[in-house]
């Protein structure tokens, strides 16, 4: 199943009034207006129409320069425009083309030899064991690292005793000193280097513990400056129900992503700008959560506050040092009436009327001329209340049809009785 969504019309909100319906294209801000005071504005991405009878029209292009596609620039960065506004020397690929993954032909780089020797190539020409620097792009200053060292003179000027290097003074590749430290970085160790996850976050990591899709940088690379491309995690759609229960949301994902890990915040506090959740989000569930093969995450908020607008954001697990949320979206918990249950009807001697939750509870009974004629209460506890057919002072009523009006904090109803002999 496909959920379809249409627009009938328009509404405009001057913010202080309520909204006034059209079926006129809304042209003066190019904003659909909802039905709240101070209004929330969506963009119109374009006009379209059904036809009735004619050929319709659609406001999405289908040919021509008008075609988003992704657009490569001299160093490999992509960005999403139209063949007209990709300029050279950037070239554009194709129409409805993504930069996720990036589509574009890196630069050539700088590549390492065990040797610690630098030469600029492509990334398909530094074969193993020769490390590539994909952020890297020249030899100077020296990226490499020799896989053999050699020994320290001295940490600095000899004023207190630096000269003196302490043994063993051997296998170091690197130094680094100043007025408090003197540091040594020797070959027999594994050499730390930036991780780059899929979300663009970085953190410190060995070659071998930075997995796909994770792209290692290179042996003693850094996460500041970040290094890391951030890639946009795009929610496909997102839908909210009010259940009896609580609020239900559901977030589709892109099928590639079946494999992460979601867990979900109610951020009473956020504003539609927020990227991340403020101090004052709950988690709706403390649980980590699998998309489904249909890259489906759904929750029920049991929680949220009744006839509130609430934002909602899904934290994304990564393999970086921090995690990326997504959204915020709105949703509000409007749960549904709860029902009486009346029977039977057609009834002789009796019926019971249960209210649908424990606590007061209020019945009234009004004959075919509208009148009064019995009053049922019920102060507390979850016993249903009963009407055996009688009025208030205890005589029987005549047959026919009646008018039940049912009163209680979670529903109101009224029903309909019939009593026959």
């Amino acid at each position: 199943m496909t959920a379809l969504f249409s627009f009938w019309g328009w509404a405009y909100n001057d913010g202080t009034s309520l909204p006034t319906w059209s079926t006129a294209p809304k042209v003066n801000d190019a904003n659909f207006g909802d039905d709240v005071i101070p209004v929330n504005t969506d963009p119109i991405m374009g006009y379209g129409s059904l036809g009735f009878g004619a050929p319709g029209t659609t406001p999405c292009p289908t040919s021509g320069s008008d075609q988003d596609g992704a657009c490569c620039d001299p160093a490999g960065a992509c960005t999403v425009t139209t063949e007209a506004a990709c300029l050279s020397p950037a070239i554009w690929t194709s129409a409805w083309t993504s930069c996720a993954p990036n589509p574009c032909p890196q630069p050539p780089s700088a590549c390492c030899t065990p040797a610690g020797t630098c030469t600029v190539t492509m990334e398909g020409d530094c074969l193993t064991p020769n490390v590539w620097h994909s952020t890297r792009l020249t030899c100077v200053p020296g990226p490499c690292l020799a896989s053999a060292g050699g020994s320290i003179v001295a940490w600095g000027s000899n004023y207190h005793g630096q000269c003196t290097v302490p043994v063993p003074n051997a296998d170091f590749v690197a130094i680094a000193a100043g007025g408090v430290h003197s540091l040594g970085l020797k070959s027999d160790r594994p050499i730390l280097g930036a991780c780059c996850s899929s979300a663009g976050t970085c953190t410190l990591a060995l070659q071998a513990a930075c997995q796909s899709p994770s792209v290692w940088q290179g042996a003693a690379t850094f996460c500041r400056p970040a290094p890391c491309p951030r890639t946009p995690v795009l929610i496909e759609s997102w839908t909210a129900s009010s259940l009896t229960e609580g609020l239900q949301i559901r977030w589709e994902m892109p099928l590639g992503m079946t494999g992460a890990r979601f867990r979900a915040w109610r951020d009473p506090a956020a504003g539609r700008q927020d990227l991340a959740p403020t101090p004052d989000a709950v988690l709706v569930s403390s649980l980590w959560m699998s998309a489904s093969a249909e890259g489906i995450i759904e929750i029920i908020d049991r929680d949220a506050p009744r006839g509130a607008t609430i934002r909602y954001f899904l934290e994304m697990a990564t393999t970086g040092a921090r995690n990326v949320f997504l959204g915020p979206v709105e949703a509000r918990w409007d749960p549904p009436a709860l029902v009486w249950s009346v029977g039977p009807t057609p009834f002789r001697d009796a019926v019971r009327l249960v209210p649908p939750a424990p606590g007061q509870a209020r019945v009234e009974i009004f004959d075919p001329a509208g009148r009064l004629v019995r009053i049922l209460v019920r102060i507390d506890g979850g016993a249903p209340l009963e009407w055996d057919g009688t009025d208030g002072t205890g005589r029987e009523t005549p047959t026919g049809v009646y008018l039940v009006r049912l009163t209680s904090a979670s529903g109101d109803a009224v029903k309909r009785l019939v009593k026959i002999q």
